[in-house]
């Protein structure tokens, strides 16, 4: 959601800035459009969503759970990239 002028009358709580994922969606469609028709005929562009784990090795700790929100797989799906994710053991 973003900033809008205060009405008289209305909660005047400050609205938060938008987050990364509102920031692209608002985007996407120029985004999209771009490497569709001036990109990818001049170049092979391909598109990764990168995500690189370090896991201790400390049985007491929690391992990370991975997942994505709807918002990031869309952005994903819509401009043709892939997921890759790393996984590493931090060694003592």
């Amino acid at each position: 959601m973003f900033p809008e002028e205060a009405v008289e009358g209305q909660d005047r709580r400050p609205v938060p800035s938008p987050g990364p994922a509102e920031r692209l969606r608002f985007h996407l469609g120029q985004v999209v459009e771009v490497v569709a028709q001036q990109v990818e005929p001049l170049v092979h562009v391909e598109a990764v969503l990168e995500v690189v784990l370090w896991i201790t090795m400390d049985e007491t700790k929690s391992t990370p759970a991975i997942g994505f929100d709807a918002d990031v797989l869309s952005f994903v799906v819509a401009v043709g990239a892939t997921i890759d994710v790393d996984t590493y053991r931090n060694v003592p």
